[in-house]
């Protein structure tokens, strides 16, 4: 018989976790500013949310209370601002109660608008000037994720490539006003699912990030990882995998522990050995 899950515990779960992490020598997370935990705008269904340009003040509490925890245990955050969904009709798709939409009161009649439409850009300014007044004097926050998962935005799956241009102007417009007014000078990047070359990842962001799932019957994670790290090679920065685990929809518990395994020590292992035959190291 399935158990029931537990009741959401609010940040009393960081507390937990973070402990946890301390004690066993883990010092990075990613945190997102989700509608449903700590995003400052959103439709008015769920508390705090009062629509486009009012932000709900018991989220930005939630979000002080956790970076005074990630303080207490030596966490950094990756603090992801915009999640896709927000800006998605496909996947995950949250578009149906973003407050920018014009159904819910908002001004832009479809998520591909949100990348050209002037006052959503500046609205978009003002919640990212709040977030550096705000949590920008934290050395726990390593970095601003302005948007995850890139190419799952928009009203369909094709959307981050017919307008690359039209993201990554947007992209650099918010990057370049995070830079101008963050004056501890935190790093910025932003993430896509899958391998992509584009300006954003190789003019514009500090490290790249992306997932690393993958069909189980014709890959595996070593091999993966290797794709990625030898195509992400190309913009010369640091390079994330925020995700993995077997397909992007799960995988058996056995493939998982060993996911699991082979994602914390690969990366060890695999600089260890471009050192070794390159020359970098003698031993």
């Amino acid at each position: 018989m399935k158990k029931n899950p537990e009741p959401d515990k609010g940040t009393f779960y960081y507390e937990e976790i973070f402990k946890k992490m301390n004690e066993n020598g883990l010092n990075f997370t990613e945190i997102w500013m989700s509608p449903w935990f700590c995003a400052l705008e959103w439709k008015e269904n769920r508390p705090g949310y009062k629509g486009v340009g009012y932000y709900n003040l018991r989220n930005a509490w939630k979000l002080d209370k956790i970076l005074e925890l990630a303080e207490k245990y030596n966490i950094y955050i990756q603090l992801v601002i915009i999640n896709h969904g927000q800006l998605s009709t496909w996947c995950d798709q949250e578009w149906d109660d973003n407050p920018y939409n014009v159904k819910n009161g908002g001004f832009l009649k479809s998520p591909d608008d949100f990348f050209t439409d002037e006052m959503a850009k500046k609205f978009t300014k003002n919640k990212l000037r709040y977030i550096i007044a705000r949590w920008g004097y934290s050395p726990n926050i390593f970095s601003w994720e302005i948007l995850n998962e890139i190419n799952l935005v928009g009203s369909d799956r094709q959307f981050f490539k017919k307008k690359e241009k039209e993201i990554e102007l947007w992209y650099k417009e918010m990057t370049d006003y995070l830079r101008e007014i963050d004056p501890y000078a935190h790093l910025i990047t932003g993430h896509y699912t899958i391998p992509v070359d584009n300006k954003i990842l190789s003019e514009i962001i500090d490290y790249t990030i992306t997932d690393a799932y993958y069909k189980m019957e014709m890959h595996n994670l070593p091999d993966f990882l290797k794709y990625i790290y030898n195509f992400h090679s190309r913009f010369k920065k640091p390079t994330f995998v925020s995700e993995f685990g077997g397909t992007p929809l799960g995988s058996s518990p056995e493939n998982l522990k060993r996911d699991i395994i082979i994602g914390l020590w690969f990366s060890f292992h695999f600089l260890f050995q471009e050192l070794l035959f390159s020359g970098g190291i003698d031993l």
